[in-house]
């Protein structure tokens, strides 16, 4: 198989943040800017050049943190437009990872997932994910997503010419899979935080996420520290 070329994240940040009152790109996870813990969280899973795309105007804090920042040419037009905009510009071959920035829980694992389903498939386009059971059972999530430039710019601009402004009615095309998501597992990564209350559950979530991860990481440093245990008794 041939490998897959560059491996691009972009997390979208050109929304008006109006139901939360201000923006929320100015919220801090554990002291670093929420955008820049996203990029840096989902670099756990994959080694990506990390891209951020803005509105005019706004230059969030956290913007160091990435290697290209891109002002939306149709501003507030959903994330269909930036999404073609960064397709467009992208080498091709590439695959783009797109994250949302007010989603900050979303998991490296499932998405490096993601990026090995599309890259092994050709006939794929794009990936999403959907609920495969609990209350969103057959649910499509569109973000985060991932879509080959190129291929991609293309179902995307032909979706824009027919009147579409979200990438969740491209799922039922045959170009476009879907990545399985479980219930009640994969419920806090797709935490939207669109409200103030919102961040009282994101605190929550971070704590058992957090918590998880410690747990898993000891696991392996234990299960590392048997195997040389064992290596130097025999």
């Amino acid at each position: 198989m041939k490998p897959a070329g560059k491996q691009i994240l972009c997390i979208l940040a050109g929304g008006r943040s109006r139901r939360f009152g201000s923006s929320k790109l100015n919220l801090h996870l554990a002291g670093t800017p929420i955008a820049a813990w996203l990029l840096a969280r989902l670099r756990r899973g994959l080694p990506v050049e990390g891209w951020l795309s803005v509105a005019p105007g706004v230059l969030p804090p956290g913007t160091g943190a990435f290697d290209r920042i891109l002002v939306d040419r149709v501003p507030f037009a959903g994330p269909l437009a930036a999404m073609m905009q960064v397709l467009s510009q992208a080498p091709l071959g590439s695959l783009i990872v797109f994250a949302a920035a007010d989603m900050p829980m979303i998991s490296p694992v499932h998405v490096a997932s993601m990026v090995r389903q599309l890259s092994m498939t050709r006939s794929l386009v794009g990936v999403m994910s959907r609920w495969v059971n609990g209350p969103r059972c057959g649910r499509c999530e569109p973000l985060p997503c991932v879509f080959r430039a190129g291929r991609g710019a293309r179902l995307l601009r032909q979706a824009w010419q027919a009147g579409l402004r979200g990438p969740q009615q491209l799922s039922s095309r045959r170009e476009v899979g879907c990545a399985n998501l479980s219930w009640p597992r994969d419920e806090g990564d797709y935490l939207n935080i669109n409200r103030r209350e919102d961040l009282k559950k994101l605190s929550a979530i971070s704590f058992q996420l957090s918590a998880r991860e410690i747990l898993q990481a000891g696991g392996l440093k234990l299960k590392a520290e048997r195997c040389q245990l064992i290596a130097h008794s025999s």
